[in-house]
């Protein structure tokens, strides 16, 4: 500041931080405002001590004193059109004034000089924090329409400061507030994270619902019914009893009941949010109520939800969904005091071992070791000499139940393979009526499909077998196959879903 005004410059705090010194909260940040020009500034401070990156738009980043991090310091401008809904197509550099009047509110449209220690009001911003009232600058419409993002900033500036928004600004919201998709979903969802997380976020909440934003952007939690309106009544109080959550947390407590985990994950792909963000959210709307009597529980069944990462947001839903859960609250965290080697022993054995025991890899490792761990966590198995001792036994086993069912598996393919290489006849030799003229490829087909893993793979499994049984010239090409693969493919997706062959 000192720097720009010794040079002849008007300079002065903007914005944000004018806003919370004069609510009394601490500043994150502090971002200047000055009529030098872009290259004035840099010039200034020197070119190894800025940054450019938003020099379009008359903003230059200052690298300030070591500890005190970046600066934006910003050139006095007007703004052009919004043709976008979301940036101006240009600017042009103004007065201090003409700057202060194309801001989003009047809240965050002054000026402090901490020279002469004034602020510099154009707006109205200081009898609008009086008053607690967020109040678009100028024309609601015309802000509103300009950036369409300032409508949700609108939201979250009401209920973060317990503030009442404007009458103006909430009817110009609700006009424009099918216009919010002119906003990218990344954007939307960045503003979300904060609704949900900020103080006042139920508030918030209500807001979305009163100005029409939350039939655009999350319909899911907009009540059509007496049930749907107290199920969403139920889950502000949960909201509400929440203690800082974070994001996945508030979200999944905000969808509460309303909607199935699959419809948690397909909003969170909607808003673009990361797959920890949109996973976690997912689990605890699917799990919320797992742990409802974890005494009775087997220890191989609760110590995988102890060991999760989301364990702490699924307790804390928990407390906030029900009061009754304070016990088995309370037992689930006793047990988290458990020393580590209790609470997650490490595994007996590992697949490298059912390796060296001569094991074909496949499906029934994870079988053998899963079973193992719950074996091993309810005390079951105690020993790496019991334990491999007891896979031996169980390979054994179920290497019988695998021929057993693949031989019924044959059983009840075989006549349908058969009769579908004659129906679609790849290769055109026209056996007429003698069906069992393809059972040969038949009996050689079979016993492959369990290695394939998809149509393709059939496709190139019935070309190579025609091409032994026959000749390549007979066989013909691989695009031959495609139809009965298809079939062929279907017929087996259909005879083994649920079991370890698909």
């Amino acid at each position: 500041m000192r720097k720009l005004r010794a040079a002849g410059f008007e300079a002065y705090w903007a914005g944000g931080c004018v806003r919370d010194q004069l609510l009394g909260r601490t500043p994150k940040d502090y971002d200047v405002a000055t009529n030098a020009l872009p290259e004035q500034i840099r010039n200034l401070f020197g070119h190894r001590r800025t940054l450019a990156l938003g020099a379009a738009f008359g903003v230059i980043t200052v690298k300030g004193p070591k500890g005190t991090g970046m600066i934006e310091v910003a050139t006095f401008r007007k703004d052009d059109v919004y043709s976008d809904g979301r940036h101006p197509d240009r600017v042009t550099f103004s007065s201090a004034e003409e700057d202060a009047r194309r801001r989003d509110f009047t809240i965050n449209g002054l000026f402090y000089d901490p020279l002469e220690a004034r602020v510099i009001d154009f707006v109205g911003g200081q009898e609008d924090l009086e008053k607690r009232r967020i109040r678009a600058i100028g024309d609601p419409r015309e802000r509103i329409a300009e950036d369409k993002l300032r409508m949700l900033r609108a939201v979250r500036f009401t209920a973060a400061f317990d503030f009442t928004l404007d009458s103006g600004t909430s009817a110009a919201i609700r006009e424009l507030a099918p216009e919010i998709h002119a906003v990218s979903p990344e954007r939307i969802a960045m503003e979300m994270r904060r609704i949900l997380t900020e103080p006042g976020h139920i508030r918030a909440v209500e807001l979305l619902l009163e100005t029409g934003l939350a039939a655009e952007i999350l319909p899911e939690i907009v009540p059509q019914t007496p049930d749907e309106q107290k199920r969403f009544e139920i889950n502000c109080g949960i909201l509400h009893r929440m203690q800082n959550p974070g994001f996945p947390l508030a979200f999944a407590a905000l969808l509460h009941g309303l909607v199935p985990a699959e419809q948690v994950k397909a909003i969170g792909r909607r808003w673009r949010l990361s797959n920890e963000e949109i996973e976690r959210s997912a689990w605890l709307a699917a799990h919320h109520a797992a742990l409802c009597d974890p005494a009775n529980m087997k220890w191989s069944q609760l110590q995988p939800y102890l060991i999760s990462d989301g364990v702490a947001d699924l307790l804390a839903l928990m407390e906030a969904t029900s009061p009754e859960s304070a016990t088995a609250v309370a037992y689930c965290r006793e047990k988290l005091r458990l020393p580590p080697n209790q609470l997650n022993p490490p595994p007996l054995i590992t697949g490298d071992d059912l390796l060296q025991l001569g094991i074909p890899q496949g499906p029934i490792y994870r079988e053998l070791l899963e079973d193992i761990r719950r074996k091993q966590l309810d005390q079951i198995l105690h020993s790496r000499k019991e334990t491999l001792h007891y896979v031996k036994k169980e390979s054994r086993h179920k290497e019988r139940m695998r021929h057993q069912e693949l031989k019924h598996l044959y059983g009840s393919l075989y006549d349908q393979v058969a009769a579908v290489l004659f129906t679609s006849d790849p290769i055109g030799i026209n056996f007429e009526h003698n069906t069992d003229e393809y059972e040969p490829e038949t009996s050689t087909i079979l016993p492959q499909l369990p290695d394939c893993r998809s149509e393709e793979d059939v496709q190139r499994l019935l070309h190579r077998e025609f091409v032994k049984w026959f000749d390549e010239e007979i066989a013909g090409p691989p695009e031959i196959y495609v139809q009965p693969a298809k079939l062929i493919w279907d017929l087996w997706r259909k005879e083994t879903k649920g079991t370890e062959f698909l």
